[in-house]
């Protein structure tokens, strides 16, 4: 099973675990304001998981519907390989810096740079994401990202699989 549906599976666990025989029904609505930064760090620390050792992943309150989010933190000195995903994915660096060597040719926007070009990194080559920088991969990319600091590092991510958009956007409503 590929790393994302395995994030997916597990976090339809944690959702869908509760619900059961003998539950009672529950109606669940959205507030018309914003959530505050607050309430999205309580869902996303209660949601968290480990994925391996020194890296933990967690969902953000979003709509079933493509995209996907979710942010992911890396312990510092950790080294985690990533495999191949179907999707497009968004990497947006929150805090602390991974160093990312990748299969496949990148750019990366870098922080304040609204002005400059972006950096164009070659395939198999590393480079440093840090806070504020942000790339998009390709669908399956893979390759490795380090912590080589000595703080957390945290990104949040974006993920759209061409195949999921398609059947989200054709769908019919129901009447």
């Amino acid at each position: 099973m590929r790393p994302i549906g395995l994030f997916l599976s597990v976090v339809a666990l944690v959702l869908l675990g509760p619900i059961g025989p003998g539950s009672t029904a529950t109606t669940w609505a959205q507030d018309s304001t914003p959530v505050v930064a607050e309430e999205v760090e309580e869902v996303v620390e209660e949601f968290g998981f480990e994925i391996a050792p020194g890296v933990t992943a967690g969902i953000l309150p979003v709509s079933d519907d493509p995209p996907s989010l979710y942010w992911v933190r890396f312990a510092p000195g950790v080294t985690y390989t990533l495999e191949e995903d179907p999707a497009i994915t968004l990497v947006y660096g929150q805090t602390g810096s991974l160093v990312l060597r990748l299969g496949v040719p990148v750019t990366v926007t870098r922080a304040g740079a609204m002005d400059a070009a972006e950096e164009t990194i070659p395939a198999e080559t590393e480079f440093t994401l840090s806070e504020g920088d942000y790339t998009v991969l390709p669908p399956n990319a893979s390759g490795e990202a380090r912590n080589e600091g000595v703080e957390l590092a945290q990104v949040a991510v974006a993920g759209l699989v061409p195949e999921q958009l398609e059947i989200a956007v054709t769908a019919t409503p129901a009447p």
